[in-house]
């Protein structure tokens, strides 16, 4: 019941481009508090939030690139880093020691997505 209260708020916030309001919405697609799961959503209002510097939104971005989530985003590592890095020049307290792992492990074997694009003879868009 309050999870549902609370979505209305942040849309009402969120439409009022409150980066704050963006990245709560986000969290609450994410995990499923007072709406569906929604791990497209999340990541589109995460970016929303992310593109006004909100540094929790820029690590969550990373987070999606890092781990490709949900099949929303490919993993991709260099995509992840750029955007912890990001989030730590906003300062997020953990995105340095995020994008340090990431930069120290070996190099990414070809990605599935690679892998079918290779396969099939598409371009890449």
């Amino acid at each position: 019941h309050y999870y549902v209260q609370a979505v209305a708020l942040y849309r009402l916030a969120a439409a009022q481009n409150l980066d704050s309001a963006q990245h709560r919405l986000g969290y609450m697609h994410y995990n499923g508090f007072g709406v569906a799961k929604d791990y497209t959503k999340a990541l589109q209002l995460y970016r929303l939030a992310a593109a006004q510097g909100h540094p929790q939104a820029l690590y969550d971005v990373a987070a999606f690139h890092e781990k490709g989530q949900y099949g929303v985003v490919w993993q991709n590592r260099d995509e992840a880093i750029l955007w912890y890095r990001r989030a730590q020049a906003a300062g997020h307290q953990y995105a340095e020691h995020a994008w340090r792992r990431l930069a120290q492990l070996p190099p990414q074997r070809e990605s599935l997505r690679e892998r079918l694009l290779k396969e099939y003879n598409i371009k890449k868009k």
